[in-house]
């Protein structure tokens, strides 16, 4: 029996076809099996400051140096106001196939030429990512970089 051009054509659209249908399967169901793991989503909002030694005009710079080294970018600036935003962004693929679930936002207002910093912090997710400690640990990483920055 020879194999024909439509043959192995119409061979390649089903097998295509079902590889479609698998890997939504897939998507769905490990999406689904990773936030019941996971458990229920949980969120936490801190409010935190920072007293810096000196002024400094330039603390939003500082700032973006500091969340792009914690993985975090610059979603907001607010200059009229004297507040940055940094955030992690959208959820990513890698997320979204195992079900993690993790948004951590820095809202920073700086006061008085910058040396003083008002910060508050929410993050949420599952997996432990939407506790208190998370947010604490994420205050810290924040502080630790800031200051190693400035100083």
């Amino acid at each position: 029996m020879q194999c024909t051009n439509a043959l192995i054509r119409e061979y390649l659209q089903a097998s295509l076809i079902y590889l479609a249908i698998i890997s939504a399967f897939l998507f769905t169901s490990c999406m689904g099996v990773g936030y019941m793991v996971g458990g229920s989503m949980q969120s936490f909002k801190g409010k935190y400051s920072i007293q810096l030694t000196n002024q400094y005009p330039d603390i939003f710079d500082t700032i973006t140096a500091v969340g792009n080294s914690i993985s975090l970018s610059t979603s907001n600036i607010d200059a009229s106001n004297d507040i940055i935003i940094i955030s992690n962004g959208e959820l990513g693929v890698s997320e979204q196939l195992t079900g993690n679930r993790n948004v951590q936002v820095i809202s920073v207002r700086s006061t008085d030429g910058g040396k003083h910093l008002d910060i508050d912090i929410q993050v949420q997710g599952n997996f432990g990512h939407g506790t208190k400690k998370a947010a604490d640990d994420l205050f810290s990483e924040f502080k630790t970089s800031l200051l190693e920055k400035v100083n």
